[in-house]
């Protein structure tokens, strides 16, 4: 990415294809033992969505996601700027 304060990975991403696969991948974010920020349904990248994130121990953010929809808007300012906020998390999707 160019958009993150130094050219590099922003972020990595694991796209599940159902909610039964989501949730076994959340109860596996549960189990690292890491900070967990649950985005729930949300609007990225043009897709209607329900992420997860998580730093790995090098401090890099990953999004756990099932697209359900594609949208017309690129994504909502408001799930960007909460994750913004938070301390483990140093840049998200669509920013």
């Amino acid at each position: 990415s160019t958009n993150a304060e130094e050219p590099g990975i922003d972020h990595l991403g694991i796209q599940v294809e159902d909610q039964e696969e989501l949730q076994e991948v959340y109860s596996r974010l549960d189990k690292a033992g890491r900070p967990v920020s649950e985005e729930g349904k949300t609007t990225c990248c043009y897709a209607e969505q329900e992420k997860s994130w998580i730093t790995d121990p090098d401090n890099l953010p990953w999004e756990t996601f099932q697209t359900f929809a594609e949208s017309t808007v690129y994504g909502t300012n408001e799930a960007r700027e909460n994750l913004k906020t938070e301390k483990s998390f140093k840049s998200v999707c669509c920013s």
